[in-house]
């Protein structure tokens, strides 16, 4: 009934997620693309209850269904070998980012943040020039991937990742499906954070 209700306030096609610590829920059918309400409450009904990886879905998520024209992958990583977080970023994003990314068959951008790992829109829309860009994509790309630096640094962070991050067909960027974890030696910081 929530799903419905929703969906009808969100006022067209929603995706309804589940909510698990867990990534490729599309793979596995823990993403759902709904029309209507009556839609997305068949979808949370069958989600619900369920395992996915191994997880119980207790959770779900119900948010508008955006038309993707490109889906960028973008992380920040505290890299021991670097000593330092590392920003990645990559023009092909998507639910197999990472298998192509491992294979080598994707270009992936990387920055070494130094303290206080903030770098300018300046910084970040100079840094993104390889990806052979429209301007106005790097222009949101590098205020956005600033706005994670901060969000990264500020929140105690040991892992932001954004996948996909979506150019949509009205041109604008949005974050589709977001991963955030926090250093737990830094919790007592964050109470407002931590999840329920």
């Amino acid at each position: 009934t929530e799903a419905a209700s929703v969906a009808e306030s969100l006022g067209g096609p929603v995706v309804v997620k589940a909510q698990v610590p867990s990534g490729k829920r599309g793979v596995v059918g823990g993403v759902v693309f709904a029309d209507d309400p009556s839609s997305a409450a068949k979808a949370a009904k069958n989600l619900l209850g369920s395992q996915i990886h191994g997880f119980l879905v207790d959770r779900i998520l119900v948010e508008e269904e955006f038309l993707v024209e490109v889906e960028f992958f973008a992380s920040i990583i505290n890299e021991p070998r670097e000593q330092a977080p590392l920003l990645l970023f990559s023009s092909h994003g998507g639910m197999e980012v990472e298998e192509l990314h491992a294979e080598g068959s994707r270009q992936v951008l990387r920055k070494r943040l130094e303290p206080p790992f903030l770098p300018s829109e300046d910084d970040l829309f100079a840094w993104l020039a390889p990806e052979n860009l429209k301007s106005s994509e790097r222009l949101l790309l590098s205020r956005t991937l600033a706005t994670l630096c901060q969000i990264f640094a500020t929140r105690d962070a040991e892992l932001l990742e954004v996948n996909p991050l979506a150019v949509t067909a009205g041109g604008d960027l949005v974050a589709l499906d977001c991963k955030l974890s926090i250093d737990d030696s830094a919790l007592f910081r964050q109470v407002e954070q931590v999840a329920e």
